[in-house]
C-alpha cells in the first residue's frame, strides 16, 4: 500500500549526476537539509540499486528535485529516476516535480514542462533557492477574495463534485484554502488556526463504503462549528447521515453533470445565506513582515516576502509600505491582527556601538509591539550571535549571515503555518 503523502519520510528526492556532487549538490543539499530544515533523500549509495529501491526512494518522498547539467542529461539512472517521478505524479497529483541547472545544458524534454530554475556556474543565489523552495512547497498567490476553507475528499472520484462547487464558490468572490497536503493530517491545532483565519467553511462530504463518508471532513466542519463560522455542506447522494450537529444538502451526479449554473440554481437559497454570514475574522488574515526602512533592507526582503506568501498562502503586510499621518497606529493594528509576525531587526542604518546595542530601532518596537499582543512572534537578525534586547531574550533570535541564510530561515519559520490555496 502507497505511504500517505502527508506521512512520506523525505520532503524531497535529489536526483543528479555524481559528476556534479562535489561542484554543486553537496552545498545545495547541506543548504536544503541543514538551513531550511527539509528533509532530503539523498543517498549516496543509491546509485546501480535495484529499480524496486528507486521506486521505493521516490515513493517515500513529496517531490523530486532534479539538477540538470551535461553529465545528469547523459545519465540513464538519472533517467529511470524521472521515469519513477513521473509514475509518483500521475499516481498522486500532489507530488512535485522540479530542475535547477546548472550550466547552458538544455534539459531533456520530460523535464520542461515542470517549474525549471537556474543557478548557472553552479552558483545557488538567495532569489534561485526562494525559487526551489516556492517550486516544491509553495501555493497560488493568495491576494484577493475572502478566505473560506474548503474540506473534501480528494479521491479522483471525487474530483468532479469538487470542481464544480469551487467554481460555485469562487464565483461568490471567494478564496478558497485547504490544509497544506504534506502536513501530518488532521493536527487540531494547527487546523484550528488556519480555520480560524477564514471568513466560512464549505465542505463536500464524499461517498465511502457501505454509505459512509471521510471522518476528517466531518472533524472540520465541526471544528469549524466549534469556532462560530457559517459552514455550507453538500452530501452526495448515499452517503447516511450519522446524526450529525450540522444540515447538509444532498446532491446527486446529474446535478454536478449540470454544471455551476445547475448547483447554483439548485442551491440558491442555501448560497445566498453562507454569503450573508460571512465576516472578515478577527486576525489571522495576514502574516506581517517587520524590518528596516533603508532602501538596502527594501530590496532585500520583497523577495522574501513573495516567499513567505506563497510558504504560507497569505497575503504579507509590511510597515515599510506605510507611510504618512496615521501610519504607526496601522502598522500595530496589523501587527496584533496578523496570523504571526516576522520582524528583522538588522540595524541598516548608522552603525551603533558597542556591536552588542546595534539593532533596528523601529523594528525592535514592532517586535515589541507583537509581543505586548501576545501574538506569534519570530526574530531575525544579520550579523554574529550576541545578547538581543532583554525583552526578546526568551525568544530564539534566528541570525544569519547571508541573504541565502535569510532563505532558508524563512521555510522554517514558516513551516508549520502552511496552508494551500486552491485555484
Amino acid at each position: 500500500m502507497a505511504t500517505a503523502f502527508g506521512a512520506r519520510g523525505h520532503n524531497v528526492f535529489l536526483s543528479h549526476a555524481s559528476a556534479d556532487k562535489a561542484a554543486f549538490v553537496d552545498e545545495l543539499y547541506a543548504w536544503l537539509s541543514t538551513t531550511a530544515k527539509v528533509s532530503v533523500w539523498y543517498d549516496r549509495n543509491l546509485y546501480g540499486a535495484a529499480a524496486g529501491e528507486l521506486s521505493h526512494a521516490l515513493g517515500d518522498s513529496q517531490s523530486a528535485l532534479f539538477v540538470v547539467s551535461k553529465s545528469s542529461v547523459a545519465s540513464e539512472w538519472v533517467n529511470q529516476e524521472f521515469e519513477c517521478a513521473l509514475a509518483e505524479k500521475q499516481a498522486d497529483p500532489n507530488f512535485r516535480i522540479a530542475s535547477i541547472r546548472i550550466d547552458e545544458t538544455t534539459p531533456h524534454s520530460f523535464l520542461r514542462t515542470y517549474t525549471h530554475i537556474n543557478a548557472l556556474n553552479g552558483v545557488l543565489e538567495p532569489r534561485s533557492a526562494a525559487l526551489v523552495l516556492e517550486a516544491l512547497f509553495g501555493t497560488a498567490d493568495p491576494a484577493g477574495g475572502r478566505p473560506v476553507y474548503f474540506s473534501r475528499g480528494t479521491r479522483r472520484p471525487d474530483k468532479a463534485a469538487n470542481d464544480v462547487l469551487l467554481e460555485v464558490v469562487r464565483g461568490m468572490g471567494c478564496r478558497l484554502v485547504c490544509d497544506a497536503p504534506d502536513q501530518p493530517h488532521m493536527s487540531n491545532p494547527r487546523l484550528e488556526k488556519i480555520i480560524s483565519g477564514c471568513s466560512g467553511l464549505v465542505a463536500l462530504l464524499p461517498l465511502r463504503n457501505d454509505g459512509a463518508t471521510s471522518p476528517y471532513v466531518v472533524s472540520e466542519i465541526k471544528l469549524a462549528q466549534a469556532l462560530g463560522k457559517p459552514i455550507l455542506v453538500l452530501c452526495r447522494e448515499g452517503v447516511k447521515s450519522a446524526d450529525w450537529p450540522f444540515d447538509a444538502f444532498v446532491f446527486t451526479d446529474d446535478l454536478i453533470a449540470a454544471g455551476k449554473e445547475g448547483l447554483e440554481d439548485a442551491m440558491a437559497d442555501q448560497l445566498d445565506r453562507f454569503s450573508g454570514a460571512l465576516r472578515a475574522p478577527d486576525r489571522g488574515e495576514h502574516v506581517f513582515m517587520g524590518h528596516s526602512f533603508a532602501d538596502l533592507s527594501k530590496e532585500m526582503f520583497l523577495p522574501v516576502q513573495r516567499l513567505i506568501s506563497r510558504l504560507v498562502g497569505l497575503p504579507v503586510k509590511a510597515g515599510a509600505g506605510l507611510t504618512g499621518r496615521g501610519a504607526q497606529e496601522k502598522i500595530v493594528k496589523l501587527i496584533q491582527t496578523a496570523e504571526f509576525n516576522l520582524i528583522d531587526i538588522t540595524n541598516n542604518g548608522a552603525n551603533i556601538s558597542p556591536e552588542k546595542f546595534n539593532y533596528g530601532l523601529n523594528s525592535s518596537i514592532e517586535a515589541g509591539a507583537a509581543l505586548g499582543a501576545n501574538r506569534p512572534l519570530y526574530i531575525t537578525c544579520q550579523g554574529k550571535p550576541r545578547t538581543p534586547p532583554y525583552m526578546f531574550r526568551d525568544i530564539e533570535v534566528q541570525y544569519y549571515e547571508s541573504e541565502l541564510d535569510l532563505v532558508g530561515i524563512v521555510k522554517r519559520i514558516t513551516h508549520a503555518h502552511r496552508r494551500q490555496v486552491i485555484r
